[in-house]
């Protein structure tokens, strides 16, 4: 609902740019940032519950949403190919395995949605 309402006066104070209104880049440079709390505010709040190993999972990419499996919990620096995942007890990391193409990454236990099979 917020993120529509942002993406809503995003829009209507565009209009008011086009039309000469002497405060609309401030009006729009607001609304920009609510809708970018917005944003996160619905990324932080995604997942209904703790991922677990082996749970299916999606998670926002360039490309859209990916789906795949949730293959562990990392706890310390990890090496994924030739990056280095940065984890730890207080900041974990979960490391899933792409449906699509088999890959594995390592994301933020926040990012990813657990999806019911």
């Amino acid at each position: 609902m917020r993120k529509a309402v942002a993406i809503l006066c995003v829009f209507s104070i565009r209009q008011y740019i086009a039309s000469g209104f002497p405060l609309a880049n401030t009006l729009l440079r607001q609304a920009q940032r609510q809708q970018r709390f917005a944003s996160r505010h619905l990324l932080s709040n995604m997942a209904d519950r703790e991922v677990q190993p082996g749970d299916h999972v999606a998670w926002s990419t360039s490309n859209g949403q990916t789906q795949g499996e949730a293959v562990d919990i990392i706890t310390e620096d990890t090496k994924i190919k030739r990056f280095t995942a940065k984890a730890s007890e207080e900041n974990p990391k979960v490391l899933v395995k792409s449906d699509k193409t088999g890959s594995k990454a390592a994301h933020k236990p926040e990012s990813l949605e657990v999806l019911d099979d």
